[in-house]
């Protein structure tokens, strides 16, 4: 196969941290965001105890899709159709980045809904 299945996890488990939307729930807060901006908040907010269960909980769920994905694939009896199903898997969180979910709210009424990568140049534009 084109990737061996722990550099396949490594992967895949990275790029669906990095750009998959997942939901976080907090006692008057839900979010709609990555893990990777999760991880960004971990030290800002009251509750990072329920956030890394959070990180723990959705990495866990990608680690058991790319597991699952890497085992259903492996038993194609191409060789180009694995080939081109395993880039397909790989391909899946990066093409999650451009839905538009990922949720922001703020007291001030400036929140909105952003694909990822508008989400990335919101951040960016207010630290500069």
């Amino acid at each position: 196969m084109l990737l061996e299945r722990r550099d396949f996890l490594i992967c895949f488990v990275v790029a669906c941290i990095a750009f998959v939307p997942v939901v976080f729930f907090a006692v008057f807060l839900v979010c709609v965001m990555p893990v990777s901006a999760l991880i960004l908040h971990l030290g800002f907010h009251w509750g990072s105890i329920w956030m890394v269960a959070h990180i723990l909980f959705y990495t866990a769920i990608y680690l058991g899709i790319g597991n699952a994905g890497y085992a259903l694939i492996k038993r194609i009896p191409w060789n180009l159709a694995r080939e081109f199903s395993l880039v397909a898997l790989l391909l899946l969180p990066l093409w999650s980045s451009f839905a538009r979910v990922i949720t922001y709210s703020s007291f001030q009424g400036r929140g909105g809904t952003y694909n990822f990568w508008e989400a990335g140049n919101r951040y960016f534009e207010k630290r500069n």
